[in-house]
């Protein structure tokens, strides 16, 4: 997962994983109101997901942006 700051202030943002079948709750989060420089990236690796769970992201401005990459094991 990368979070990238498109503008030259200090962003905040926010990223939860969410289990298939359950609601988004504050035990979700694995990063809340977290500061991003500006121009800054962020990155987290070994995130992983079953089918049906979901990412949920947020910025507080909507100047960043968030890419989720990664690969299917069977």
């Amino acid at each position: 997962m990368f979070v990238c700051n498109q503008t030259a202030s200090v962003e905040f943002f926010r990223i939860a994983l969410v289990q298939s079948g359950s609601g988004l709750t504050d035990a979700r989060y694995i990063a809340f109101d977290s500061p991003l420089a500006g121009n800054g990236v962020f990155s987290v690796a070994g995130i992983g997901l079953n089918e049906g769970d979901s990412i949920y992201v947020r910025s507080t401005s909507g100047n960043l942006s968030f890419t989720a990459t990664g690969i299917q094991l069977s």
